[in-house]
């Protein structure tokens, strides 16, 4: 993942962070090897500001082409399946410690999961209510 996706990636977890909210990354470049342009991507979505967040990532019942091998790896991430729908787990979200182990981690799943190209560009939806 290019620098200035990661630094946009870890400024969007410190202001969910710190507020009630979702955003989305995700990618429609994936690595030569797949070849194909689908989009993949990691949500995070946090309804009390002082609670947990939940952490989804596309899986191969939303995206044929990922293939069910993916299970293994998502598990050892501490993700479950949910019932023909996407991986998920609830991620504290309190400390900056917080913030880059769960930036690494959606590199990691875009990278070496997803296989998307490391040039490859992200685009982040958000809508995240700024507590006062």
């Amino acid at each position: 993942m290019q620098q200035v996706h990661f630094n946009a990636l870890k400024a969007l977890l410190l202001k969910l962070m710190e507020n009630a909210g979702y955003f989305i990354i995700k990618s429609g470049y994936l690595g030569a090897e797949k070849n194909r342009a689908d989009e993949v991507y990691c949500q995070l979505l946090k309804v009390d500001k002082d609670g947990p967040a939940r952490f989804e990532s596309v899986s191969h019942y939303s995206d044929k082409t990922l293939g069910e091998q993916l299970n293994d790896d998502f598990t050892r991430l501490g993700f479950s399946l949910e019932k023909k729908g996407n991986y998920f787990k609830d991620i504290p979200l309190h400390s900056a410690g917080d913030i880059e182990n769960t930036a690494t981690e959606i590199e990691y799943i875009f990278e070496k999961l997803y296989k998307t190209d490391k040039t490859s560009p992200y685009e982040f939806e958000e809508e995240i209510e700024i507590s006062i």
